[in-house]
């Protein structure tokens, strides 16, 4: 069983060719791999952007709301302390009052008594 030369020749021949159609269609492949990476990262990064401006959005929404909220707190803050001021007015109203009905009461038990004593003179 001899091989001939020219037999060996030709075998390596198309052993080069198919060697440089897998090179060839490597290179085609890295570059198609590499556009299509390029993409993708492009994509994401245009996902993660429009994401970012959401939360961005989302936090300047809070945050006035959360302003708006303050603000409500502060005038109910004022509201209670001007009921409260009002409270202790009244309060000191009444111990006025009070002290009227105090006075009135000793008076009205001075003239009893007064009216006491003149009726038991008499």
């Amino acid at each position: 069983m001899a091989v001939s030369l020219e037999f060996i020749q030709s075998q390596l021949k198309a052993i080069q060719t198919d060697l440089r159609e897998m090179r060839f269609a490597a290179d085609v492949d890295r570059r198609n791999t590499t556009s299509l990476y390029n993409n993708l990262v492009a994509e994401f990064g245009t996902a993660i952007g429009g994401l970012d401006a959401k939360v961005e959005i989302g936090f300047e929404v809070v945050n006035e709301r959360i302003d708006r909220l303050e603000a409500r707190v502060d005038r109910l803050e004022a509201s209670v302390e001007a009921g409260l001021a009002r409270i202790d007015h009244v309060g000191e109203k009444i111990d006025t009052g009070f002290a009227r009905i105090d006075r009135l009461e000793e008076k009205m038990d001075a003239g009893f008594a007064r009216i006491e004593q003149l009726l038991s003179r008499g």
